[in-house]
């Protein structure tokens, strides 16, 4: 059978293009049946399921099972009454959340390592996305321009460089001379999936059950939040987190577009451990 759902995905009408999350849908179904061990499928055994699982978790975690739940019993199986009323939360909700300067830092400062708050620093400081970041290896910096050569290229998604200022340029060759990192090794040889495990439990510890928990995708936010506060153009924050079309992206990784960038970049001042007291989201 799931073999079965996993060729109807890259197949069907409203098919999935990328193979990681293809594999993602089949692994949360894949858990699901298991944990179900033979039961009948329910509606209401779906909405155990959700509860006993991922009541705890961040609401985008929930939601990515509950797509997962859609495309196998209402489009494949054709079973949508088992789906039918499962929300998504606030995932899904228009608004997300933006974590404020002061959590921002805060989240930063709890890190256990140097490896740990050269990642997190790095999600706020260039608003990659998670799985970006996570293949940077050493030779991808370019320190003369502080620019990151990102690796992230898809049918809808496309990524170039992500610059950097000096406090990240600071941290990382404290991180990287610490570990004694090669050009060719990864930065962060983690997974996404331990990535995000790390934030929640840290987000956690820092605010409490019912604090807000803080992801790369929140930091992603609170870039391009930065960048807005700071009266940057719509159309170059889209290209600074990789989501305007390739030709225009391409068109701004040349010397000349680098330093347009940079100038537009630095309006944002994303200073976030150096002294800037007192200065939050609300202030």
């Amino acid at each position: 059978m799931l073999e079965g759902f996993r060729d109807y995905l890259r197949a069907a009408a409203k098919r999935v293009r990328e193979e990681r999350t293809i594999k993602d849908h089949v692994l949360n179904i894949k858990r699901f049946l298991e944990w179900a061990n033979g039961r009948p499928i329910t509606r209401d055994l779906i909405i155990s399921y959700l509860a006993e699982r991922y009541g705890d978790k961040a609401p985008k975690t929930r939601a990515n099972q509950v797509k997962s739940f859609r495309r196998f019993f209402r489009d494949y199986l054709n079973r949508p009454e088992l789906v039918a009323g499962i929300g998504m939360d606030n995932a899904t909700v228009g608004e997300r959340y933006c974590p404020t300067d002061e959590e921002v830092r805060a989240l930063i400062e709890a890190m256990p390592d140097l490896k740990w708050k050269a990642l997190a620093m790095a999600y706020a400081k260039t608003g990659a996305r998670c799985s970006e970041l996570l293949a940077v290896r050493v030779k991808d910096i370019d320190w003369e321009h502080k620019v990151i050569r990102l690796r992230h290229s898809t049918s809808t998604k496309k990524a170039g460089v992500a610059l950097f200022d000096d406090e990240l340029a600071e941290l990382l060759r404290a991180y990287i001379r610490q570990a004694g990192l090669k050009p060719e090794d990864r930065l962060w040889p983690f997974t996404r999936s331990g990535v995000y495990t790390k934030f929640r439990r840290i987000s956690k510890r820092l605010f409490g059950p019912d604090g807000p928990i803080i992801s790369p995708q929140d930091l992603r936010i609170w870039h391009s939040w930065k960048l807005a506060q700071a009266g940057v153009p719509d159309r170059y924050v889209d290209i600074l987190q990789g989501r305007a079309p390739a030709s225009v992206i391409a068109q701004h990784y040349t010397p000349k577009g680098l330093k347009e960038l940079r100038a537009i970049y630095e309006k944002a001042d994303l200073t976030i451990l150096r002294a800037r007291a007192g200065l939050t989201r609300s202030s």
